[in-house]
C-alpha cells in the first residue's frame, strides 16, 4: 500500500507551533484551474480514526474536481506520521491507540496553523472551511469555535448505538457554521 508520504499529491508544510517536527504533513488535492478562473475556497478535510487513508483523498480529490483547494492533513503526524490505516480490525485497533494519545489542544493549533497557511496560498479565495469526519467532526467542532473560519461542516456517526444497530446505514449529524465577518 502507498503512504501518503509516497503520493505524488503529498505536501509537507505548514509551520506548527514552537514544536518539532516543524512541519504538518498534508494531502493536497487542488481543483483544475483555467487561465483566467477565480481563486479556488479553501476547504481543510478533517478524517475519520483511520487518518487520511486512500479513501478520504479520494474523497478530497472529489471536492477538488468541483473546485476547492482541499488540504487533508495527517492527524497522527505527531506519535506516528505516516500512519494512514485501511478499514480492518489491525487498523481501528492501532487508530484507537493513535486517538488516545492525541492533545486536543495542540492538534486545534496544528489546523490553525493550516488555516493561515492555506489561506495565503496562491489560488486560495481567503475563504476557508473546515469538513471533518467522525474524529475529524470533534476537531471540526473545536476549530469552529477557536479559528477564524468561514464554514465548518462536521459528520459523525450517531452517538445512540442502539439506534445505529437497527438501522442498516449508519444515522450522521451535520452542524454548519457560516461567519460573515
Amino acid at each position: 500500500m502507498k503512504t501518503l508520504m509516497q503520493s505524488e499529491r503529498h505536501k509537507a508544510w505548514g509551520k506548527t507551533s514552537n514544536s518539532a517536527p516543524p512541519m504538518v504533513a498534508a494531502y493536497l488535492a487542488t481543483p483544475e484551474s483555467t487561465a483566467g478562473s477565480a481563486p479556488a475556497p479553501g476547504l481543510i478535510m478533517l478524517p475519520e480514526l483511520f487518518n487520511t487513508n486512500a479513501h478520504i483523498r479520494s474523497v478530497a480529490d472529489q471536492y477538488a474536481a468541483a473546485g476547492y483547494l482541499v488540504i487533508a492533513p495527517d492527524v497522527y503526524w505527531r506519535q506516528a506520521p505516516g500512519s494512514y490505516q485501511e478499514y480492518t480490525d489491525e487498523g481501528f485497533e492501532h487508530s484507537v491507540s493513535l486517538r488516545e494519545q492525541l492533545d486536543s489542544d495542540q492538534l486545534a493549533a496544528d489546523i490553525g496553523d493550516i488555516v493561515s497557511t492555506l489561506r495565503a496560498r496562491s489560488g486560495c479565495s481567503g475563504k476557508i472551511g473546515v469538513m471533518g469526519f467522525c474524529l475529524g467532526g470533534r476537531f471540526t467542532f473545536l476549530a469552529s469555535t477557536r479559528l477564524p473560519i468561514d464554514a465548518a461542516v462536521k459528520l459523525l456517526r450517531d452517538s445512540d448505538r442502539s439506534l445505529s444497530r437497527r438501522s442498516a446505514t449508519p444515522a450522521l449529524s451535520a452542524a454548519f457554521t457560516l461567519r460573515s465577518d
